[in-house]
């Protein structure tokens, strides 16, 4: 039975359960434990739950007192996360004897280290942290150690002040623009020219803490995200999954999938690639989280975290997949819990593999008016968990980085299931990786799918955001389809749009693209037509300026695929109600 979770995200939301084995193996050695976990939020629940099933205490510190996690917690310190020094200082003067302290899924590691430090706690040095956790610390550690990574040059917020060219002397493109202290993707930019650049460059730096930049060469090849834990001076797989990565020029994930589609080599090469970067910067304690791409010859680095993942990777959709957590083993180190190779494999060894797929649901900008479909969403055969973020009176703005989805979804293929035995190996865990590269994530892929399609979300019709990113004729954003924009044509308004829509076969090119989902620009269509919207021409027709109907159908089919086309029509049809209400009016 699937769960379904709406925001704010209620007290009852667990995580997969854990293997009694592992219960009853650590509760009694962890049961009188105390951990103080930074964060509170969705992706925090299940360290915070994970913790409490082993038996320990956690205090959560979030600057949100209304944090899912304050709620679950059996106790809540109120601090700002980006405060290190306040963290420090309240848990000090908390009154409570805390054995750990850790955060899964958040940006503040190096508060995790402070912290550490001050409560004399197992933990990376303050310095390794903030080498972990600024991507120019990292980005020099790297070619320091002679580890591949691509040419980079850092921005000094200083330097966007004294009129000289910031990017001066950079001739590296396509090129990757970041800020060094941010994550999610916030502020990150493909860019092929140098006008480009210095537009993200502004961006980037609007998305830095420190106002400081990265301009780095772009990592051609497959991107994957992995979870390890170091476990008795070796670094231990807790998960390799693809990413899906939309929104070109933007670095937007809308998805993962176990498995990875990989086999054991290059497995063994991403792990290698990611174990050397951890060294590189001292890190061989604690949880990792690395995002790693194969650039057709070898393993390089994109990005590198002391901490675990979010994105529902390490709290759901990795112990969907395997039936462990790298939490555990995380909080084994966090509170200096010493573990006999025995228990190491039983934390480590996959109890099972299935194709697990998760996938995010977006709408073009505006406020949500209404949400509807979660039930039947719920009863897609695979379908695991459902998060709704969106609620009726929500902002949705336009998406350029991780934030601001409407809703996720996880689903799970048990028809492809491997059961793995005491027999199987425990030390390479090939078992595991053949049934992985044999059972692709497609079903569960589907079945998420399909969840994602009958969410229903509504816009409130009309709203000016909504209405612009649909009709303007320079897109806002990146294009869901490549379709024809005819910029040119200036559409003020709803006059001369009639229903239902007409759309050419001419303008439906074959090379328009896939969605975040898969699909292409036609099965959209055929949505709308199904509906009555869309009325499909098969003969040719050359397209003007005044074919609004027309130009309207193609821009919001293309920057929205059908729930543009639907907020399209709604915000007509409110014009036309509004019209018809002053009609009326005016006769009294």
């Amino acid at each position: 039975m699937s769960t379904v979770t709406h925001s704010p995200f209620p007290a009852y939301m667990h995580p997969p359960a854990l293997d009694p084995a592992v219960i009853d193996c650590l509760q009694p050695q962890l049961q009188h434990k105390h951990l103080l976990v930074l964060g509170g939020g969705i992706m925090q629940l299940p360290l915070i739950n994970i913790a409490q099933v082993l038996g320990i205490k956690v205090t959560v510190v979030d600057g949100s007192l209304t944090a899912p996690g304050a709620a679950v917690a059996d106790a809540f310190l109120h601090v700002d996360l980006k405060d290190a020094e306040a963290i420090a200082n309240t848990a000090a003067a908390a009154g409570t004897i805390f054995h750990g302290v850790c955060t899964v899924g958040t940006d503040f590691s190096t508060s995790v280290a402070h912290a550490a430090r001050r409560l004399g706690l197992p933990g990376l040095p303050a310095a390794t942290a903030e080498n972990a956790r600024y991507k120019d610390c990292m980005r020099s550690a790297l070619q320091k150690a002679g580890l591949p990574t691509p040419e980079f040059m850092v921005v000094e917020a200083a330097q966007a002040d004294d009129g000289a060219d910031p990017a001066a002397g950079w001739r590296i493109f396509p090129a990757v623009v970041k800020p060094v202290d941010n994550m999610g993707a916030r502020g990150v930019q493909i860019v092929r020219t140098t006008g480009e650049l210095h537009h993200a460059l502004g961006n980037a730096r609007a998305n830095s803490h420190s106002g400081r930049c990265i301009i780095e060469g772009f990592i051609p090849g497959p991107e994957y995200s992995i979870d390890a834990v170091w476990m008795q001076g070796r670094l231990v797989e807790f998960g390799i999954a693809a990413r899906h990565i939309f929104f070109d020029p933007f670095r937007v994930e809308l998805g993962h999938s176990f498995p990875a589609g990989i086999d054991d080599k290059r497995r063994q090469q991403l792990m290698q690639g990611l174990e050397d970067a951890s060294r590189a910067l001292g890190i061989t304690w604690g949880a990792i989280k690395g995002d790693v791409f194969w650039d057709g010859s070898r393993a390089v680095v994109g990005e590198l975290a002391a901490r675990l993942s979010g994105g529902f990777m390490s709290g759901w959709s990795y112990p969907l997949h395997s039936g462990i957590s790298a939490i555990v083993p995380m909080i084994c180190s966090c509170v200096g819990l010493e573990l006999t190779p025995a228990v190491q494999r039983l934390l480590a060894k996959p109890r099972w593999s299935r194709p697990v797929a998760e996938r995010a649901c977006i709408v073009p900008p505006g406020v949500v008016r209404h949400v509807s479909g979660i039930e039947q969403a719920a009863t897609v055969p695979g379908v695991a968990h459902i998060w709704l973020a969106a609620r009726p009176g929500s902002a949705v703005s336009s998406l350029c980085d991780n934030l601001g989805k409407c809703a996720n979804v996880i689903a799970v293929d048990d028809n492809c299931m491997h059961i793995h035995t005491s027999s199987d190996a425990p030390a390479d865990r090939n078992v595991a990786h053949e049934a992985e590269t044999a059972s692709p994530a497609g079903a569960a892929a589907t079945a998420a799918r399909e969840a994602v399609e009958l969410l229903q979300i509504e816009l409130e019709p009309g709203n000016p955001d909504t209405v612009a990113f649909l009709l303007e004729p320079e897109p806002q954003a990146p294009l869901l389809f490549q379709l024809p924009q005819y910029r040119e044509c200036q559409l003020d308004d709803f006059s001369g749009i009639s229903m239902p829509l007409p759309l050419y076969a001419q303008d439906l090119a074959a090379d328009a693209g896939l969605d975040w989902l898969g699909r292409r620009v036609h099965d959209h269509v055929q949505v709308l037509q199904q509906r009555g919207l869309v009325v499909l021409h098969r003969e040719t027709e050359p397209c003007r300026c005044g074919d609004a109907s027309r130009i309207a159908l193609l821009r919001s089919l293309s920057r929205g695929g059908v729930r543009g086309v639907l907020a399209l029509v709604e915000s007509f049809q409110q014009v036309l109600e509004n019209a018809d209400r002053s009609k009326s009016e005016d006769r009294k």
